[in-house]
């Protein structure tokens, strides 16, 4: 996925487009947890990617957003 500048304009209608709330996220199996996860995850990306750019975050708290980032991207190619 690439990273890219979002205004909070794209933001708003990217997260509006494709996020989908879980009426009962504890009802759901394993797998589909996992597939959910990823989902979310897609949508929340930029939003993490953006966080890891502004300078008042502490680079401790930026350094763990971005392995993050990693983990979950290469979890939910």
């Amino acid at each position: 996925m690439q990273d890219r500048n979002y205004t909070f304009e794209e933001l708003s209608a990217h997260i509006d487009k494709h996020f989908v709330p879980v009426a009962n996220a504890k009802a759901l199996s394993k797998a589909d947890a996992n597939n959910r996860l990823c989902s979310i995850y897609h949508v929340a990306r930029p939003v993490l990617v953006i966080l890891t750019k502004i300078p008042l975050i502490p680079p401790k708290i930026k350094n763990v957003i971005k392995a993050f980032i990693e983990i979950v991207d290469i979890i939910c190619k």
